[in-house]
């Protein structure tokens, strides 16, 4: 997913508002056009699944590790401190 090959960029008025210009026509629009939101949605969907894949492998290593360094009774103590801790913070 290219954003920077899209023609249409996005840029703000004097006071504030968003507006898109597509750099090869010359268009401007106050809506975003459906090339750049399919562009964008894409993106950002792209960014979720790294961001999730990020998230399992980091969990997956933690796990590892408590799996092979503490007994299953202190994970348990540790997890349930934990939650402790949250609970109380909220």
């Amino acid at each position: 997913v290219q954003l920077d090959s899209c023609p249409w960029k996005e840029h703000k008025s004097d006071p504030g508002k968003i507006y898109y210009h597509n750099n090869e026509t010359k268009e401007s629009t106050w809506t975003i056009p459906k090339e750049l939101a399919e562009l964008k949605g894409t993106s950002i969907a792209l960014s979720l699944k790294r961001l999730l894949f990020y998230i399992l492998v980091t969990m997956h290593g933690v796990m590892w590790f408590l799996y092979n360094n503490f007994s299953t009774c202190a994970i348990i103590n540790l997890v349930t401190e934990i939650i402790k801790q949250e609970q109380e913070q909220e």
